[in-house]
């Protein structure tokens, strides 16, 4: 079950949920309309996985050491 799911929950936690790629599957697969105390779009659910892919490039550009002789 979702963070967002419970409506008394704080909106940290939608932001959260909203950040995890597994919240962003559940998103793109839930079929129909689920009414959610904090709500996001499709949209929303591929731009997680977008800056997910672009940080991981990020990291693992700047994470390698180089040694030029």
């Amino acid at each position: 079950m979702s963070l967002t799911r419970n409506p008394a929950a704080p909106a940290w936690a939608a932001v959260v949920g909203h950040a995890l790629p597994a919240g962003a599957w559940n998103r793109l697969t839930a079929v129909g309309h689920q009414p959610d105390a904090h709500p996001w779009t499709t949209g929303g659910a591929w731009t997680v996985y977008a800056v997910r892919a672009v940080a991981a490039a990020f990291v693992a550009v700047a994470s390698v050491h180089r040694r030029e002789r």
